[in-house]
């Protein structure tokens, strides 16, 4: 149910590259082309983790009678919006999914539009707002906010600040639902020698499903190199999990749960240690 398609989402950031706001350095296209051609960069490590969470804080919500509407504050694609819909689905079968009031916020357009083409064709009714959440003023409180790996994104100066004004945007009884990463490492090098994999396997999937795009394929290429690279060069988050509960706790976030994943892969040294997915009211 709710099914995502990977290549419907590759088609719109292919048809939108032009538009590609600058602060996101073509990270909606890395995303895109390595969920499209089957060729991660790493697992997905805390999915169904993640969906768990999710579905435990709609269903305290439902029990104190709260109003279920929900930010999902960055989306990199129509990932984080699936997961949000599995989980209510879970607890609450299709006709909850479908009662949710959900508000996509992106600072790129890219993925609200992949949001809103995903929901059309499921038949949901969604908002998108495109904004940076330094600038953001919401014209009410939600019940539950979604970050799906969104903290590195924040300028580094800014992290905590950003946080305490999501955590303001909360109601009385509302939660964060936050997954991030622990323990990072540079992976710049081994990204660079992915892109041309990922590039041949582009190639393929432009093969047969070009039609009606307009792409420059050595433009295609460069900007996937520096978009990878770009999205694994920013600075550590946090170093272990005290840093973790130190910055949530200073930015007014009390943790009802946390959930640790030991990350590890088959393939190549995991670019971090751990990821976690918390879930916190405020203080």
């Amino acid at each position: 149910m709710f099914e995502e398609d990977a290549r419907e989402n590759m088609r719109v950031c292919l048809a939108m590259l032009s538009e590609h706001c600058t602060q996101c350095g073509d990270f909606h296209l890395s995303v895109a082309v390595r969920r499209t051609t089957e060729m991660p960069a790493g697992a997905d490590y805390d999915g169904s983790t993640f969906v768990e969470v999710v579905a435990e804080a709609l269903r305290r919500r439902l029990a104190a009678g709260g109003a279920m509407s929900v930010l999902i504050a960055g989306a990199a694609d129509t990932k984080i919006l699936k997961m949000l819909l599995d989980a209510a689905v879970a607890i609450g079968g299709e006709e909850l999914a479908r009662e949710l009031s959900v508000t996509v916020l992106d600072l790129c357009e890219t993925p609200l539009e992949m949001c809103r083409v995903f929901a059309r064709r499921h038949r949901l009714n969604i908002s998108t707002v495109r904004s940076d959440i330094g600038s953001l003023t919401p014209e009410g409180h939600y019940g539950l906010v979604l970050m799906h790996g969104v903290l590195p994104f924040f300028p580094v100066d800014q992290r905590l600040s950003y946080m305490r004004r999501i955590v303001g945007w909360l109601d009385s009884d509302g939660y964060v639902v936050s997954s991030t990463q622990i323990g990072e490492r540079s992976v710049v090098a081994e990204e660079r020698e992915q892109t041309d994999g990922r590039m041949a396997a582009l190639d393929t999937f432009l093969a047969n499903n070009a039609e009606g795009l307009t792409v420059d394929r050595d433009d295609l290429s460069n900007r996937l190199g520096q978009a990878l690279v770009t999205r694994r060069s920013h600075p550590q988050l946090f170093a272990d999990l005290a840093d973790m509960d130190a910055f949530y706790a200073a930015a007014g976030l009390a943790l009802a749960e946390r959930r640790v994943i030991e990350v590890a892969s088959a393939k190549r040294a995991a670019r971090y240690s751990q990821r976690t997915v918390v879930m916190g009211q405020r203080a």
